[in-house]
């Protein structure tokens, strides 16, 4: 068995996760095996795990059985469940919402989802020479995002 961590889930119940121990791997964890579960992003799990028959290059696992091992979402899991509600969300407003004190927590955990592929990223830079963006949105569903709907809070 193999500890695994959720990081993301489609609205088909297709869930994918990350080995927790070693070097990080991607698991493609099937919706009728996450489903019964009612798997949550960051719910850590003890998982069987198999070779991907489909993936092998971006998701080198499969889960064949899986049991929680948490009580609960990681703090992880609770950023990446606020934008798995749809929208776009500036690092400030997911710190709001989550009612945390610290908003450099916040954006490093959004920066995880993106890096892992959990997230999609918008930047808004004031010139070419920007080093770091002036403002940034983070969402789960970019091909719905519209940018007159948030351009005003830049």
């Amino acid at each position: 068995m193999t500890k695994i961590t959720i990081t993301h889930r489609l609205p088909s119940g297709t869930t994918f996760a990350v080995t927790t121990e070693g070097h990080a791997e991607s698991v493609f964890v099937a919706g009728r095996i996450a489903d019964p579960l009612n798997a949550m992003i960051g719910g850590v799990y003890d998982a069987m795990l198999v070779p991907n028959p489909r993936d092998t290059e971006r998701t080198p696992w499969q889960v064949l059985s899986m049991k929680p091992l948490s009580g609960g979402p990681t703090p992880l899991g609770l950023v990446a469940n606020v934008l798995t509600r749809g929208g776009v969300w500036t690092p400030e407003q997911v710190n709001s919402e989550l009612g945390w004190h610290d908003v450099g927590v916040v954006r490093g955990h959004l920066l995880t989802l993106f890096n892992e592929g959990g997230c999609s990223k918008f930047e808004l830079r004031t010139s070419p020479s920007t080093a770091n963006p002036t403002k940034e949105w983070f969402t789960c569903s970019p091909h719905r995002a519209d940018v007159d709907e948030w351009e005003d809070r830049a």
